[in-house]
């Protein structure tokens, strides 16, 4: 079940950064932060850097893959699921390295297709 969910999320997560419509990603909560890409994207906006950090960490998924990844785990209980939900700082810490990683090794396609609102670039 976890690599399925994993698998999908990625899929909706590639797939947005290629072909998102704002009209629909409107309607999806869930790829509500993606809405805020777009609008950066269309109106050609730089964000400072101190707004995009927050948009960029909840569109990059690695909040729910790590949730998800709990899931499959059988030894994982209430309070594990409890202590995830109030965000550690290492949880934060990694969320940001693998949301920077992701931006450098995607630097050059984002920049190529117009994207200036781009974690290195902020």
């Amino acid at each position: 079940m976890p690599a399925n969910t994993i698998a999908v999320i990625s899929i909706v997560d590639v797939t947005f950064d290629a072909y998102g419509i704002v009209k629909e990603l409107e309607m999806k909560e869930i790829v509500r932060n993606y809405f805020v890409e777009a609008k950066w994207f269309i109106e050609v906006y730089m964000p400072p850097v101190s707004k995009y950090p927050t948009n960029a960490l909840a569109t990059s998924t690695y909040y729910l893959l790590t949730t998800i990844s709990y899931l499959g785990m059988k030894s994982a209980n209430k309070e594990d699921f409890e202590w995830l939900a109030k965000n550690p700082k290492i949880l934060e810490a990694n969320v940001t390295l693998c949301e920077l990683i992701d931006d450098i090794a995607t630097y050059e396609v984002e920049e190529g297709r117009g994207q200036i609102a781009i974690g290195i670039e902020c």
